[in-house]
């Protein structure tokens, strides 16, 4: 299902800087959010340690690294403390929008195995899509960043009240954000997310 709303902003991201050990809170105990905001966009392409009250662990959890978010898959105690090591992501806003959709999706595969009869199909790439559109470009130092083939990091407001805003790192087309830069009034941007955990 497709969401539309108002209010996107476009975030370009350095490069990466490790974090160790990065404090985390929660008002559930089972999301636990990096702290420091600044922190929350992590870096896919570093290693990620997730560590409960000092010891690391691999399974039980997923991590959303646009908002720089543990998921667990149950409540943990309200004595435990929960922190993540790995790399985060600073990032510089490039640009504004006025006008987006936002859906999420997930590939389904048949792969049936060898002479067998029956059909199987397994979940592949999970992913958010969707478009921009009301470009507001205040700033050309970024046309360069918006243009490279690299993730950049958006927040999506629906302008409804108490609506969670949703936040993903896309990818954009790339000649798709090109006209965008040369007409931004005019042109929609198609995107499609780098990251599986979307909010």
């Amino acid at each position: 299902m497709i969401a539309e709303g108002k209010n996107a902003a476009v975030f370009v991201t350095g490069d990466p800087i490790s974090i160790t050990d990065e404090a985390t809170t929660t008002t559930d105990n089972t999301t636990y959010q990096i702290t420091n905001e600044a922190k929350r966009v992590l870096d896919a392409e570093t290693p990620m340690v997730v560590k409960v009250n000092g010891i690391a662990g691999s399974t039980g959890f997923k991590v959303n690294l646009a908002l720089g978010k543990v998921i667990f898959d149950n409540p943990r105690s309200p004595a435990d403390v929960v922190t993540v090591s790995g790399a985060y992501l600073p990032k510089s806003m490039a640009v504004t929008a006025h006008e987006f959709s936002f859906g999420k999706a997930v590939d389904i595969a048949d792969v049936p195995r060898f002479r067998e009869d029956y059909k199987r199909k397994l979940v592949m790439q999970k992913y958010a899509y969707g478009t921009i559109s009301q470009w507001d470009v205040t700033d050309t130092f970024f046309t360069d960043a918006l243009l490279s083939a690299t993730p950049k990091y958006v927040v999506f407001d629906s302008g409804e009240d108490g609506a969670e805003t949703k936040a993903a790192l896309v990818f954009f087309e790339k000649d798709e954000i090109k006209a965008a830069v040369g007409s931004p009034q005019d042109a929609a941007v198609s995107f499609i997310s780098a990251d599986e955990n979307v909010s």
